[in-house]
């Protein structure tokens, strides 16, 4: 992977398309010299963005951006609360207020300048980024300060840097699989040589990954001692150069045959973690869900597991939840908290030389749409196609068809958000409803259960899950073929099959719930459910 290093601004500027407080003598903040920008508060409120663009990058246009980094030198004075409030990237001289918000919630400095960095060398702020994009002259980075206590004080800036990592034709992807403490903060111990590599990222579901390992391998001997039912399982961290696709996860099984030259490690994430060992304590759990998810974090820590994030962003104080919580682990209780709130949760993972974060994203929908951005064609990008056309799996609520006999026999019922029902659905419609879904409602088919109000539980617990409709589409994508630092989980891309037994071609809109990547073949094996 390559970089242009850290460059300072050639432009700086006031931009007042948010907040109250102007930035004085915004170019002061072009070097660190101790000479500053400034922001003057006079109580609580929000200042202008201070924008910085015009870096004078020149990436070769046949580059792929792997992602960008900037430090901001900034400090407040005394007795001042000042935090972060946007920190965006400019494109075109315009900051990118849809983009990734990369803010620190933490409080400026005090007692002198601080230095901090935003982002990582693999994240690209929910932006396309090109190097036609990067290169020209508009492109930089905005923040904008907030402060929450009254009273006059001074917000300053130094210093702001911008780098860019990205990746050209011909340079090597070499993913290395590395030996970490069991315990945080996952120190490094070794780099392993591994045949066999392949891992995965799932939505909802527990991520796995395996290799191999030659069994006359010095380095398996090093930590063979480690590989005892009386100790805590290893880490693994799978780290590639560009910072694309990192994975963590600890070992779970552990195989080896006399007639098998090789050792087989297989590996999962924190959901076996919690699968195994978090166990709910006596009673019932009601209020504020985000308070169920701390209780039972701090289950966790107080069972000295290993540390797991949970990650707040947009969650805006998590949804609400009320019901018994008897779920004995914590794989369960995830599951049952996505059944009844519809929110999603998944794993993602910060891999460090330092240390190993571990992140629960939970949210009422992840992934982006990125259909007229990402579009996958048949014979182009993909390769190894299946498609599937399964019945049982159009399941959406909203709608509910129950009872024995047949469709136009029974009465449909309509669920509300709230579960109350109200008649007068038309049955016929909904006996046709089954293949592609009414207007983007899904249905829920039980001929067995013929009480009313479990059929309306039902289709409350689904209400706010993502909508498909039962057609599955499983295809491979060749590394550089697509820039899969774009193509991330819960994504929704536009997928044309040209070439299937289907009679005519299909366009379909598919969102990526697993994605499985072989860096021995340089292929992902990508999973995707077909929205409405």
């Amino acid at each position: 992977m390559s970089t242009t290093g850290a460059k300072a601004p050639g432009t700086l500027a006031d931009d007042a398309s948010f907040g109250a407080i102007a930035w004085t003598n915004p170019g002061n903040a072009a070097s660190s010299d101790n000479v500053y920008a400034t922001a003057a508060f006079t109580g609580a409120g929000t200042s202008h963005y201070l924008k910085a663009t015009n870096f004078g990058f020149s990436i070769p246009s046949d580059a792929r951006i792997n992602g960008v980094t900037t430090t901001i030198e900034r400090a407040c004075a005394a007795g001042g609360v000042v935090t972060d409030n946007f920190v965006f990237l400019v494109v075109a001289g315009v900051v990118q207020q849809t983009g990734k918000n990369q803010y620190r919630p933490e409080a400026w400095s005090t007692v002198g300048d601080e230095v901090v960095t935003y982002a990582s060398p693999s994240d690209q702020w929910a932006i396309a980024l090109t190097p036609a994009i990067v290169n020209a002259s508009g492109f930089g980075v905005a923040i904008a300060a907030r402060k929450f206590n009254g009273g006059a004080h001074t917000a300053s800036i130094d210093a702001i840097t911008l780098t860019v990592y990205y990746q050209r034709p011909g340079d090597t992807d070499v993913t290395v699989v590395k030996l970490r403490a069991s315990q945080p903060p996952h120190d490094e111990l070794q780099t392993l040589r591994v045949q066999d590599l392949s891992y995965g990222r799932m939505l909802m579901r527990k991520n796995t990954a395996s290799f191999r390992i030659s069994r006359a391998d010095p380095n398996l001997a090093k930590f063979r001692h480690l590989l005892t039912p009386d100790g805590p399982p290893p880490m693994f961290s799978i780290e590639r150069p560009d910072g694309t696709h990192p994975w963590a996860g600890f070992l779970q099984d552990y195989v080896v045959r006399s007639s098998d030259p090789t050792a087989q490690f297989v590996l999962a994430d924190h959901a076996w973690r919690l699968e195994e060992s978090v166990t709910a304590k006596t009673g019932v759990l009601r209020g504020a869900f985000t308070d169920v998810v701390i209780r039972t974090l701090r289950e966790i820590d107080a069972r000295g597991e290993p540390a797991l994030y949970l990650q707040y962003d947009h969650n805006e104080g998590g949804p609400r939840l009320d019901y018994a919580y008897q779920a004995a682990k914590g794989l369960d209780f995830l599951q049952q908290a996505a059944k009844f709130t519809g929110w999603e949760w998944g794993f993602a993972y910060n891999v460090s030389p330092a240390k190993v974060e571990t992140t629960l994203m939970l949210r009422q929908s992840i992934g982006r749409d990125v259909r007229d951005s990402v579009v996958l064609d048949e014979g182009v990008h993909l390769k190894d196609i299946d498609y599937s056309l399964r019945y049982s799996e159009g399941i959406a609520a909203g709608l509910v068809v129950g009872g024995t006999g047949t469709f136009g026999d029974r009465s449909a019922v309509a669920a509300s958000r709230n579960g109350r029902a109200r008649e007068g659905v038309d049955t016929r419609t909904a006996s046709n409803a089954t293949q592609r879904g009414i207007g983007g409602t899904r249905v829920l088919i039980d001929r067995q259960v013929t009480e009313q109000q479990a059929l309306i539980n039902a289709a409350q617990r689904l209400h706010t899950s993502p909508e498909w409709v039962p057609e599955q589409v499983g295809f491979v994508i060749v590394e550089g073929e697509v820039d899969m630092a774009r193509f991330t989980l819960g994504d929704t891309q536009t997928i044309r099959l040209d070439e299937t037994d289907l009679s005519t071609p299909r366009v379909l809109y598919a969102r990526t719930i697993g994605i499985n990547y072989n860096p021995q073949t340089r292929e992902h094996r990508v999973e995707a459910k077909v929205v409405t």
